[in-house]
């Protein structure tokens, strides 16, 4: 199974390059670009620092709060076996292992973000694992029982590497997405019917424009539509916003070109008026490394129209290299993270957590220290309560040096 663990960490690369250094960064490239405003109201506070075994690390996606203030979330690696866990984190935090996969039938690596039903079980996928090692889909009890409700097959008959969480319409079906696997191995969109087997309702291909390697979870409209973003594919392979309808068909709505946007590693963000909101890892007006932009915030009209939002600058105030989906306020305003920019020891710099207003004005919230510090690399998107306070984590950083020298990441609030 070395390729499938290999797989997983040239996605964790892909989505995170300033800390893993692939592309050669180095700090400093953008050190004359424009700084945006710096937010002097926002509290930042790290609730918890992993401590990668038997504990978890690498958590990579948003948080699930509760109503008494308790947070849920996955980490990609450590645990009893170091395939990944399920953990809690309470209001004083005090941190719960719920589940530590063990890589066989229940799974390894989980990288999507949870999803909690009335009872209080939790919903998510593995990137690895199962009966073929092809990934599954997962239920877990509030008691720590694990069922697999799915395991992928792989390539032609089902999906493969499925690398984000799933969305559940009304009746309950759920739907997500494979990273690999389908007729032309370059991913799929499947359906898990309440009480029925899974079913692929499209399979990427590598013609006629169409988009390739969805990592992203979808969004689902009151139509019954879905959407989602591709890293690849599109009429120029710089990725790809699609849809796909209740009957199943797909359409891709934007093809990235470079010059307005590349590799859209996070997911949309859907507003009442049909507007998409995302980011890509890349591209954008300004230089973070050797023929690398820092990445972007855009948005997608109904009809396919897009417009630039904001450009990220980099190192040493803004943020670079965006993949994690926008969170977005009643008012239209944004929130998000990058994985690098800012400042910190990072190569690249260790990211930052910021807002958008609808005007288009950035401020950052808060930048991040690395290890030892405060966290590094907060690839997920960040959660809200009711009072306006954002939870989120850092796939990397924190108190405790992790087996690539890394740190093994953190939770973290921001208070306004």
């Amino acid at each position: 199974m070395k390729n499938r663990v290999e797989f997983l960490e040239r996605d964790l690369a892909a989505r995170r390059p300033p800390l893993h250094a692939v592309l050669g960064l180095a700090v400093g490239l953008a050190l004359a670009c424009s700084a945006p405003g710096w937010s002097q109201a926002q509290t930042y506070s790290v609730l918890y620092s992993f401590q990668c075994t038997p504990d978890g690390r690498y958590p990579l996606d948003p948080l699930v709060l509760d109503a008494a203030g308790n947070l849920y979330g996955t980490t990609s690696f450590g645990g009893a076996s170091n395939f990944g866990t399920v953990f809690a984190l309470s209001p004083s935090g005090t941190e719960t292992i719920l589940y530590s996969f063990t890589g066989g039938l229940d799974g390894k690596y989980p990288e999507g973000a949870l999803l909690r039903d009335a009872a209080g079980n939790f919903i998510s996928t593995t990137s690895s694992g199962g009966a073929f090692g092809h990934g599954v889909v997962f239920k877990l009890t509030p008691g720590g029982q694990e069922t697999t409700l799915h395991s992928f097959a792989g390539r032609l008959t089902d999906g493969d590497t499925p690398l984000a969480g799933l969305t559940r319409d009304k009746a309950g079906n759920l739907y997500g997405t494979t990273g690999n696997g389908g007729n032309y191995n370059l991913g799929t969109v499947f359906e898990l019917p309440v009480g029925g087997h899974e079913k692929l309702l499209h399979s990427f291909a590598p013609f006629g424009g169409d988009a390739q390697i969805a990592n992203s979870a979808l969004v689902l409209d009151a139509a019954g539509n879905l959407y989602g973003s591709s890293r690849q594919g599109g009429s120029f392979n710089a990725g790809a916003v699609y849809k796909i309808d209740p009957t199943g068909a797909e359409s891709v709505l934007f093809s990235f070109d470079a010059s307005d946007g590349k590799t859209p590693v996070g997911g949309v963000t859907l507003d009442a008026s049909g507007n998409l909101y995302g980011t890509t890892i890349f591209d954008g007006g300004h230089v973070c490394g050797p023929g690398v932009n820092c990445g972007l915030v855009y948005s997608l009209s109904s009809t396919g129209q897009e417009t630039l939002l904001h450009s990220f600058s980099g190192p040493p105030k803004d943020g670079a290299y965006p993949s994690a989906t926008l969170l977005r306020s009643p008012l239209g305003t944004l929130f998000g993270t990058t994985g690098g920019g800012g400042s910190g020891p990072c190569i690249g710099g260790c990211g930052v957590a910021f807002s958008l207003n609808p005007a288009g004005e950035e401020t950052i919230l808060h930048a991040f220290t690395g290890y030892p510090g405060d966290g590094a690399g907060p690839d997920s998107g960040v959660t809200a309560d009711k009072a306006g306070n954002l939870y989120g984590t850092t796939a990397a950083g924190g108190s405790t040096l992790g087996p690539d020298g890394q740190g093994c990441g953190t939770v973290y609030k921001i208070t306004p």
